[in-house]
């Protein structure tokens, strides 16, 4: 007696894949029990939004972030910080300049002529 087996599926089911989690629709505000047992979701919508909210049943909420995002926004402070700090300067060179009789001639015949000077034609 022979048994013949066949090693053709029948029918194709379709695969499913499971989308990761930049894909998903993921929320900004999560639970501590989220934290406690989807760590990793908590984690991949913080990277993806910058930052996210944890609540607690007492009504605290905290702020998730990456660390990459706090040293970015210590970054920015310290770009506004350097800013202000050349604003101030210039606005005292200014003062200055004026103090000694300059003006801002940005007229068209003003401009020509400071083209002229860059030219060395003046």
């Amino acid at each position: 007696m022979s048994v013949m087996m066949s090693v053709m599926k029948t029918s194709a089911k379709p695969s499913r894949k499971k989308k990761s989690a930049a894909e998903k629709e993921l929320p900004r505000e999560f639970t501590v029990r989220d934290m406690n047992r989807n760590t990793a979701l908590v984690l991949a919508a913080s990277r993806k939004y910058g930052s996210v909210v944890v609540k607690h049943r007492n009504g605290e909420r905290f702020e998730v972030m990456p660390s990459r995002m706090q040293a970015l926004e210590q970054e920015a402070e310290e770009r506004k910080e350097v800013m202000r700090r050349v604003k101030e300067k210039m606005e005292k060179h200014l003062k200055l300049m004026r103090g000694l009789g300059f003006r801002a001639d940005l007229t068209p015949d003003g401009v020509e002529r400071i083209n002229q000077i860059i030219a060395g034609e003046i």
